[in-house]
């Protein structure tokens, strides 16, 4: 896609925002000094899960009015401090579509991992299972009461 992106050297804060996107870890893609692609991995045996979040366009205060603050001045130094730090790939990449994007992972990511990925749908047995945890684990609270803490 032509832009030049380095893993990040800045390491997980230990009083993390509300708005994850405004820090970088070391998982994250940055360019120019500004954070463009946050990421997280988790490896089990021979299965990666890739969780991450790359913004095209710019849509910060939108995304931080839906956040909770204890004051309105604090939103605003909470975005101020995001947009120090973070860019949007259309900074870089104007006419970058999702499909680009979506071209551009697969792509690096098979070099990567040397393996090729191939579009695919969900067995029914992983279907399954998935519709088994929502029912058991993901619709109740319960499962990530130690992981959110509400400001």
């Amino acid at each position: 896609m032509g832009v030049r992106a380095e893993l990040s050297d800045e390491h997980v804060s230990k009083h993390p925002s509300a708005a994850c996107f405004a820090s970088s870890t070391q998982a994250d893609l940055t360019s120019g000094g500004f954070k463009l692609v946050g990421s997280a991995q988790v490896w089990k045996d021979d299965a990666l899960l890739q969780q991450g979040s790359l913004p095209l366009d710019d849509r910060a205060a939108e995304f931080f009015s839906m956040l909770r603050y204890p004051s309105e001045e604090a939103r605003e130094e909470a975005l101020a401090l995001y947009r120090e730090k973070t860019t949007p790939l259309h900074t870089f990449a104007p006419t970058a579509s999702w499909e680009d994007v979506a071209a551009a992972f697969r792509s690096g990511f098979s070099t990567a991992l040397q393996a090729e990925f191939v579009p695919g749908e969900l067995s029914e047995s992983e279907w399954e299972l998935a519709r088994q945890l929502v029912e058991e684990k993901y619709s109740k609270l319960e499962w990530r009461k130690e992981r959110v803490r509400l400001v």
